[in-house]
């Protein structure tokens, strides 16, 4: 996904819940856009979580629930994905599914090389 130059984190962005912050591109293999999310927060819980409630383009809805709990050996993370897609449902569904389960196998090997 991209972002404004210099944005790295969402937690150097000043929001008002519920307004647009930017347009993001999503990139498939990181070169070829295949949508876009107009990212937009309702609420952002620097090291608890955040909802996101964002418009994209091949979606009717989406909605991502983030949060974050200590656990004895770290932290739990837990990402909650409710969407509604203009087509291809039983596909996207899938393709979504598939990236949350790398997103986190990436995460926790990011986490666990930086302890």
């Amino acid at each position: 996904m991209s972002s404004p130059r210099g944005v790295t984190s969402l937690a150097t962005i000043d929001f008002t819940p519920g307004k647009k912050l930017f347009r993001s591109w999503i990139f498939f293999l990181k070169i070829i856009p295949i949508d876009y999310s107009v990212l937009t927060l309702e609420s952002l819980d620097e090291g608890a979580g955040f909802v996101e409630q964002s418009k994209m383009g091949s979606m009717r809805s989406w909605r991502h629930v983030r949060s974050i709990s200590a656990d004895k050996e770290g932290c739990i993370l837990t990402d909650e994905v409710s969407f509604e897609p203009k087509f291809a449902g039983p596909i996207l569904s899938k393709v979504i599914s598939a990236f949350f389960n790398h997103r986190h196998r990436r995460l926790s090997k990011y986490l666990a090389a930086a302890k």
